[in-house]
């Protein structure tokens, strides 16, 4: 008898039964379904996402990080609502580069949310608002998928290693206003009905879980022929 095959889906599946807070969703807006292995998204252990909406949300885009095109070339917009502890976050920002290096008429959007059920996810946040106060945003963003960051010193001494200025960054990560940031982007998100990340919206176009990039490639080139 074959042994069977065990991968990062049904590890989180297992994870989930066992009480972990956090489970697997393979779930993707107007995509269809295919192997659980090639996609994914993390979400709060018992919440629904809705895999068949098709209602178009509009998200304001002022304040948030920005990559890809300027916007009198835009006539894609990406938005992100992310976690950087989700390992589907992780892996769906590589697909997120290749996709703005593709497309020069794509400008991407980053938009913090926490899910609230791992232990640092928040510090992260607040870590890249701070440095995005420095115009260091992506080099941290970039960073803090790697890094283990448990306390506002490990923060601290990672922004130090990227080259920002530490005591600046420090007095910025305990500023109360960081906080409030980035509980305001996770409400743009929360208000969307966002329940999983990483969670997208192409051109206000919901598209669930990390999927591979010429899937996304279908949908931004679909939007771009709407607008034409």
């Amino acid at each position: 008898m074959s042994r069977p095959r065990w991968n990062l889906g049904h590890l989180l599946v297992v994870a989930a039964a066992a009480g972990f807070g956090w489970t697997y969703a393979g779930v993707l807006s107007e995509l269809g379904s295919e192997d659980v292995s090639e996609r994914g998204a993390c979400t709060v252990a018992d919440a629904v996402e809705d895999a068949t909406a098709t209602d178009r949300v509009s998200l304001p885009t002022e304040g948030l990080p920005h990559k890809g095109a300027p916007a009198e070339r835009t006539r894609v917009t990406m938005i992100e609502c992310a976690d950087f502890q989700c390992p589907y976050t992780h892996r769906a920002s590589k697909t997120v580069d290749e996709l703005v290096a593709r497309n020069d008429d794509l400008a991407f959007f980053h938009v913090h949310f926490p899910l609230g059920i791992f232990e640092h996810s928040r510090l992260k946040a607040r870590a890249a608002v701070a440095a995005q106060r420095q115009d260091h945003f992506w080099s941290m963003h970039d960073a803090l998928f790697a890094a283990t960051i448990e306390s506002d010193d490990e923060a601290i001494d990672l922004a130090d290693r990227l080259g920002l200025d530490a005591p600046r960054f420090a007095r910025d990560l305990a500023d109360p206003a960081v906080a409030a940031e980035v509980d305001r982007q996770r409400a743009l998100c929360g208000d969307a009905g966002v329940r999983a990340v990483p969670t997208f919206f192409i051109n206000g176009r919901r598209v669930v879980g990390s999927i591979p990039a010429h899937e996304f490639q279908r949908v931004i080139d679909q939007e771009r022929g709407s607008a034409d």
